[in-house]
């Protein structure tokens, strides 16, 4: 009896709740503006902002595992979201309700940050949680092409689901792309021939969802996560199975597209209009108009929310606009001075995780960061929850690496 109490008593520890909590929370992405309470005041409240809030209870109740490793990285991106705040001071007056809102979203998107980081140091955990990722949003995409969650956005002949922007969902889905291609367990010997046929439907449906979302830059971030894949294979035997998922990854692509072509599908048609006429949505006139602020105003930014107004400004329109690159809109906000650590921080994380696939055989961190990346060359993801908990993965598997490189005879995992 003593013993069934013990492990009872175990498997609902702090920790182990706080594992639940995390699985919960990050699980529920894919899904959040599906389910949205709005109370009689207006505000919404979301069951994904219910998950967060015990999300962060349990890591406050555990604060000893989440809250004791501050790295670089840490230090660098603290840095940013600092000169963010302060960019509080140079805005105009009537922005500063607006301003605080993003601010804060922000250091929530921070707060993630380091409790993931420090979830991440368990290796086991970090690679469970992304293999889990990866089928969740199989099951998701799969719901959505089958009519239970799917509807067509604002009537443009995009699917997606809920309130959901369709780039926003194929940046989601690219990155369960990432974490099934590069599953490490798809490598073991036994019953390799069934993993592969499974991961390839899987992947065969992910694309799907993403070709149907009509997303452009989804596709492309989905092609990252491939590539990096037979970029990152470490060991010679590794490298050549790699290669061998990748050209099969590629090739099944490939086909669907052929397929969506054939078909006449919204895609096929947006790619075309790429491919022909250089048509990007007015990102490019975006890009340039936001170029031009950097110029202007190269130190300091225009400061927070004022650069995404100024940029509306600028183009013409009474609303804001978003620079639909991570890149651009750091550097519009907060300049070379808040901006440059942020990017160097992401770049640093970037070569990190590749450095630590090459040398454990595991490139599923180099990858989703690829797809992160791409996905953040046409659009703005650091309010984004699965930006930060990309980021956090991969600056984990960094920090392995130094780790065994400091140690050689440390044993990773």
């Amino acid at each position: 009896m003593n013993h069934y109490k013990s492990q009872i008593n175990k498997a609902v520890s702090g920790e182990h709740l706080l594992h639940l909590a995390f699985y919960a929370f990050l699980l529920w992405i894919p899904i959040e503006t599906l389910f949205v309470i709005t109370s009689e005041s207006g505000d919404n409240l979301t069951i994904s902002r219910l998950l967060g809030y015990f999300l962060f209870i349990m890591a406050l109740a555990n604060y000893k595992i989440c809250f004791n490793r501050f790295p670089l990285v840490f230090w660098l991106t603290f840095f940013f979201i600092t000169t963010y705040i302060v960019s509080i001071l140079w805005i105009p007056a009537n922005m500063t309700e607006e301003a605080v809102q993003s601010i804060a979203t922000l250091m929530q998107m921070f707060v993630l940050f380091i409790i993931s980081l420090n979830l991440f140091r368990k290796a086991s955990f970090r690679e469970s949680v992304f293999r889990i990722y990866g089928w969740w949003t199989t099951i998701v995409a799969a719901a959505m092409l089958w009519g239970d969650l799917g509807i067509d956005y604002s009537d443009s002949g995009r699917l997606s689901m809920g309130l959901e922007n369709p780039n926003v969902l194929a940046g989601t889905f690219a990155i369960g792309v990432a974490c099934i291609v590069n599953d490490k367990k798809l490598f073991v010997a036994k019953l390799f021939i069934l993993r592969l046929c499974l991961n390839l439907m899987a992947f065969t449906v992910l694309m799907l969802a993403i070709i149907k979302t009509g997303s452009r830059g989804g596709l492309i971030a989905a092609l990252a996560g491939i590539i990096a894949l037979g970029l990152c294979g470490g060991k010679t035997n590794r490298t050549a199975k790699n290669l061998f998922i990748s050209a099969v990854s590629i090739g099944v692509l490939g086909y669907l597209i052929l397929q969506e072509f054939g078909s006449g599908g919204l895609t096929a048609i947006r790619l075309i209009n790429t491919w022909d006429t250089g048509d990007t949505a007015g990102r490019t006139i975006i890009w340039k108009a936001a170029w031009d602020m950097i110029l202007s105003k190269p130190l300091l930014g225009y400061g927070c929310y004022n650069n995404f107004v100024e940029l509306g400004n600028n183009l013409g329109l009474y609303t804001g606009r978003d620079t639909h690159n991570l890149f651009l809109a750091v550097l519009t906000s907060v300049g070379l001075i808040g901006g440059l650590p942020f990017i160097y921080a992401i770049l640093l994380t970037w070569f990190k995780s590749w450095r630590f696939g090459r040398m454990e055989s595991n490139s599923i961190y180099f990858a989703t960061m690829s797809t992160v990346i791409a996905i953040n060359t046409s659009g703005t993801g650091y309010h984004q929850k699965i930006f930060w908990v990309v980021l956090a993965a991969a600056v984990a598997s960094g920090l392995e690496y130094d780790s065994v490189k400091s140690n050689p005879r440390k044993i990773s995992g």
